[in-house]
């Protein structure tokens, strides 16, 4: 489920996720230690999504300037990583003295409460859907289809409604209905055949 989290397919806001690398970092190296050169330098790639580390001001401002040039635009994202970074490290500080197993356990604890934490996720496109790109979480007992932005399903199908799922190397095939009246719903994915 982190690598869910970290690639952004975990629903979370800004506070959730820095909750949880904080939670990675001591549940992976234990308590904060300020110096430690190992954990503090890869602690927000490795633990943070891009969603985050690559979102854009706002207003399209950065210390009171436009963000247009390039190294306007590379100074910025310095300064979010840094701040990210320093985040973290507050965060992690501040579980001093739990244990890493307990840490893993408020990890799961978090991320267990989201309705498919336990499916598998996928990105898929479709032209003919509105929105074009999104996940295809396949779970315990369902296939839906989640908004990438939102994580919040927006057509879900139950195994039995569903008479045939198959995929190729570039395209997920759902046969959705009843046998009177079947809907086949063809998915672009670069994950086919993680799926079927």
């Amino acid at each position: 489920m982190a690598e869910a989290v970290v690639r952004g397919r975990f629903p979370c806001t800004e506070e959730l996720a820095l909750t949880l690398a904080a939670l990675q970092v001591q549940a992976l190296h234990g308590d904060y230690l300020p110096a430690d050169p190992k954990v503090v330098p890869d602690t927000v790639e490795r633990y943070l999504s891009d969603k985050f580390l690559r979102s854009m001001p706002k207003d399209g401002m950065y210390q009171g300037k436009q963000v247009t040039s390039k190294a306007a635009l590379t100074d910025y994202f310095n300064e979010l990583h840094l701040q990210y970074s320093e985040e973290v490290c507050e965060r992690h500080s501040a579980l001093m003295g739990m244990s890493m197993v307990d840490a893993k356990h408020q990890y799961l604890r978090i991320v267990g409460k989201w309705k498919y934490a336990s499916a598998s996720l996928f990105s898929v496109s479709t032209p003919k859907r509105t929105p074009s790109a999104f996940i295809l979480a396949v779970a315990e007992d369902s296939v839906a289809f989640l908004d990438s932005n939102t994580l919040e399903p927006f057509e879900t199908y139950q195994y039995n409604e569903i008479a045939n799922f198959g995929s190729t190397t570039s395209t997920v095939n759902l046969k959705v209905g009843s046998l009177v009246k079947l809907k086949n719903i063809i998915l672009d994915t670069l994950e086919g055949p993680d799926i079927c």
